[in-house]
């Protein structure tokens, strides 16, 4: 059986896929606010965090599905006028990734663009938080009690 070098990196698309699109930026044109988030297990958790904070009518979930592409200039336009909040994974590519993507919303006429900041963040087992969906390592008591931790989104 062929090898297709699937050991060598965490995502994967099928071949002339278009990986830069950012998943849900359409859906989210009637919103203000978008959090922007890396990776299929973040873009799950953030639908759990919108409702959490009752931000149904607020916030919208853009999901880019890795770290590596740019958001494609079809997409850019949607975030004109937006507040964006990225929350990027802890790692080279998560950080470069999203460093990347706010300059490319602030070219892009976002209204605000910043990136929430997990360092620093234990979990209630007592590992490091990298990225949003490492959140389920909290109790539910330690994030309603952690002022950072209470209202995340935009």
């Amino acid at each position: 059986m062929p090898d297709y070098n699937l050991a060598e990196r965490k995502s994967h698309a099928i071949k002339s896929s278009k990986k830069s699109w950012s998943l849900g930026i359409l859906e989210a044109e009637k919103f203000p606010s978008i959090a922007l988030v890396e990776g299929v297990p973040d873009f799950l958790y953030a639908h759990l965090l919108v409702l959490n904070e009752g931000a149904r009518k607020r916030v919208a979930i853009v999901g880019m599905l890795s770290a590596t592409p740019p958001i494609c200039p079809e997409a850019l336009v949607h975030f004109e006028g937006k507040r964006v909040r990225i929350f990027p994974h802890l790692d080279g590519a998560g950080l470069g990734g999203a460093r990347r993507w706010q300059k490319q919303l602030e070219a892009a006429r976002a209204k605000q663009v910043d990136l929430f900041d997990f360092s620093g963040l234990v979990g209630s087992d007592g590992t490091p938080i990298e990225d949003l969906c490492d959140l389920t390592k909290f109790t539910p008591e330690d994030l309603e009690a952690d002022q950072t931790l209470r209202r995340m989104l935009p």
